[in-house]
Order: C-alpha cells, then structure tokens, then sequence
C-alpha cells in the first residue's frame, strides 16, 4: 500500500470517527492540511440566528505565525460561500495576493484557501476550510485527487454528526419534558426493569400506599402484578406488534396504569431493542399528555379526535381538507404509535383515556 493509500484509509477512519468525538474532527482538519498543502483548518458553521456563520474555537486548526485568537475575519467572506450556487461535497479552490479584495485583503501575505460544503439547509449550513498564507499556489493534481476521493466520506459524516446531533437533542428534550411532568412516567424493559423515571415517579414510589413498588429494579404492581408485566411485554412487541393497554387498578384506587411503545429515539439512546413507557394517571388525561406519550403531531391528533368522535374517514378529509390518502396514511401512523389496528381500537383506547 502506498502512501496515498494510507493517507486516504487514515482520513476515511477519522471522518467516521468524529461522528462520535468532536476530537477527531481536529485530526482531520491537521491531515487534510498536511496532505493538501495548507497550513490551518476551520469548520464554520452557520445558524438561523447567525446567518454570517461563526467559526468554531475547538474545531479550529491554528497555525505558529498564522491568524491568531479570535482574528478570523475570513471569516465574513468564508459566509458569502453558503448562500452561492456551489454543491455541497464540490471543492472550491482560490489563490488571492496581497491588497485584492475579497478572502484575504486585511492581509499583507498571499494567501490560498480550498474549501468544501459538508452541509447546507436553508437555516444551517457546515463549510470545512484549509488556508495558507506563507506560500501561494492550489493545490497540486495528486492533493486535489486525494480531496475529491475524501469528500463524499466528509460529506457523510458531516450528515451523521448532524442527525446524531438533532437526535441527542430530541432525547434530551423529551427526558426534560418527562422529568419536568407532573405525570408519573417510567421507561421500563419487556420484563419489568425500570430504565428511567421521572421525579413524580420516585415520589409515588416514596408513598406508602401508592400501588406501584420497586424491587430488585423491576417494576412490580401490588394487584394485578401478572396483568401489568404481561402488557410490558405486548407493550414492547414481545408477542407481535407493539400495542398500547390501560390497566385500572380498581376501585380502590384514583388511578389508571397506560403501558405504551416507548418512541424509537429512547429505545436509540439507551441502546435497548424494544423498551415500554408507564404512565400512572388520573382518571381523565389531558390531550396534551396524549400527544406526549404517543408522540402524535397536530395533525394526527386531530384526526384522532375526529376518529374517535365517530366520522368516517370520508368526512375526515373533508373536515381537515385533506386528501382521503393523506388521511390513510396518517392513520396508519396513528395506529403505528398507539399499538392499535382498527378505528373502532383507537376510539376505544381514547375514550377509556378520557382525553377525547
């Protein structure tokens, strides 16, 4: 293997590396530098709020005698490439000399830069840039080949770092939300195993004649106990498709166990093949804490509440303004969330609820 060959495998391994670890993102901005004759390195990005983009001090590649802190005014004209008619995943080369306005006019050195779009929305965008000032020239035909092989792997962990980024928040904003709810909430195993709960939860717990307890980390239920871990396992579609049940406690008790699919990104970032959602409630549950559980969007609640008010799915289209198929098809996601399969199923789970 030579050494392009090498080069080429390193930088692959660290593009998808720095999916996991912004770390590594540094490494590639050094080897991209060394291999393509620059001499520092940047990622910048650009928000909805800072449409000029900002530089980023830890992913940045400085340079002994190169621009120094935070005098990265390049950056201003670096921007002006997000918003042009440029690919994302195409290089862009440029040689500027000392005094020509534009890239490098603030300074008295020539300067070249090369740079890439690794990701460009209409309200974000990533650019990755390699610039040098103590020499003049692009790089050659071997670097240039080298870039053009690296990029769609550059291209493509850019993208996973993002979904993997927005994924992160959506957990992390859900478990606020749970936490933050005065809805006893628990993310349990198919058997049982409290993998996470919120603060009414650890104190329902706490309570004496709460008809919840914990033992050994598996949930148990001090009535029913064989019903509850029975619809943790259909809950987590240990016995077919995953499907939401509600367990009433009894007349001695205000109120109601709701067993539902945990959301796909929990099941993600706590690694778990098939995970259930608990939620004790009163005897009437709020719309909002219905979508909350199920993860329904607007429109799907909407129909929803339609559904179970008894119209058909003619006269849902026709209310919502929407095409019949449309309505299928949010539908099917409905029932997808819900653990449901028929209309008359999800009407039925509803109204027990109380939140239509």
């Amino acid at each position: 293997m030579n050494t392009a060959d090498k080069v080429f495998d390193r930088l692959v391994r660290l593009c998808y590396e720095s999916v996991l670890s912004d770390a590594s993102w540094h490494e590639v901005l050094a080897t991209l530098a060394e291999v393509a004759g620059h001499e520092q390195g940047l990622l910048l990005f650009r928000g909805k709020s800072d449409p000029a983009g900002t530089v980023s001090s830890l992913l940045r590649l400085d340079a002994p005698g190169g621009l120094a802190g935070d005098d990265w005014q390049r950056e201003m004209r670096l921007s002006s490439l997000f918003g042009d008619a440029r690919k994302v995943g195409n290089w862009y080369h440029q040689v500027e000399k000392p005094g020509q306005e534009g890239f490098g006019s603030h300074s008295d050195q020539p300067c070249s830069f090369s740079s890439i779009k690794l990701h460009q929305q209409p309200e974000a965008g990533l650019l990755l840039t390699l610039v040098t000032e103590k020499k003049i020239g692009s790089p050659d035909p071997g670097q240039r080949k080298l870039l053009d092989s690296i990029a769609p792997h550059l291209v493509r962990a850019a993208g996973l770092s993002e979904r993997l980024a927005a994924l992160q928040h959506q957990v992390a904003t859900r478990n606020l939300m749970l936490d933050l709810h005065p809805t006893p909430v628990w993310l349990v195993s198919p058997r049982g195993e409290r993998i996470y709960c919120n603060g009414a939860a650890e104190r329902c717990l706490s309570q004496a004649g709460f008809p919840l307890r914990e033992c050994q980390g598996q949930l148990h239920c001090k009535i029913h106990d064989a019903r509850l871990r029975h619809a943790f396992g259909l809950a987590a579609g240990m016995q077919g498709s995953p499907r939401a049940g509600l367990l009433s406690l009894g007349p001695s008790y205000h109120q109601q166990l709701l067993i539902s699919p945990a959301p796909k990104a929990l099941t993600v970032a706590f690694r778990r093949e098939s995970l259930a959602l608990l939620a004790c409630l009163e005897s009437v549950l709020p719309a909002v804490l219905l979508t909350d559980l199920f993860q329904l969007t607007p429109a799907e609640l909407r129909l929803t509440e339609l559904v179970t008010q008894g119209h058909t799915l003619e006269e849902c289209s026709a209310c919502l303004e929407i095409s019949i198929n449309t309505v299928r098809s949010q539908l099917r996601s409905v029932f997808c969330k819900t653990g449901t399969s028929r209309q008359a199923e999800l009407a039925c789970l509803i109204v027990r609820l109380g939140a239509c």
